[in-house]
C-alpha cells in the first residue's frame, strides 16, 4: 500500500487555551492515492501535537479534487468542537463530521 502526504494543505492559526497556535491541515493518501484521512500537525517549535481523522470513501474524490477547503474546513470546525488542537501526541480520532460548522477563519494555501 502506498502512503503520501497528499501536497496542497493549509496552514492556520486557532485559539488554544488562550494562546494562538499555528497548525498545518491536509490529507494523507492511501489506496490509489485517493485521501483517506485528514491530517493535523502542529506548525510551532514547542509542540508535538499531531492527529488525523479519517475520512467516508464518498469524500475522498472531492477532498483530492475541488472540495479540499471545505472538507479542511469542516474538519477544523470539528476539531475545535472536541478539544483536539490542545492534546499533545499522535492521534488518531473517530469518523469525519460532515455536518460541521464550515469554520470562517484565515486558511493560507501551501
Amino acid at each position: 500500500m502506498m502512503i503520501e502526504l497528499f501536497a496542497p494543505g493549509y496552514l492556520f492559526e486557532v485559539d488554544v487555551n488562550g494562546y494562538a497556535r499555528g497548525f498545518h491541515v491536509g490529507v494523507v493518501c492511501r489506496d490509489d492515492c485517493f485521501p483517506t484521512n485528514i491530517q493535523f500537525s502542529a506548525f510551532d517549535d514547542f509542540s508535538d501535537t499531531w492527529f488525523s481523522i479519517p475520512l467516508p470513501g464518498k469524500l475522498w474524490t472531492r477532498a483530492k479534487s475541488d472540495g479540499l477547503e471545505e472538507i479542511c474546513r469542516r474538519a477544523i470546525s470539528h476539531a475545535i468542537k472536541n478539544g483536539w488542537f490542545g492534546v499533545s501526541g499522535n492521534h488518531e480520532y473517530g469518523t469525519f463530521d460532515e455536518t460541521a460548522e464550515v469554520w470562517p477563519g484565515m486558511l493560507e494555501g501551501v
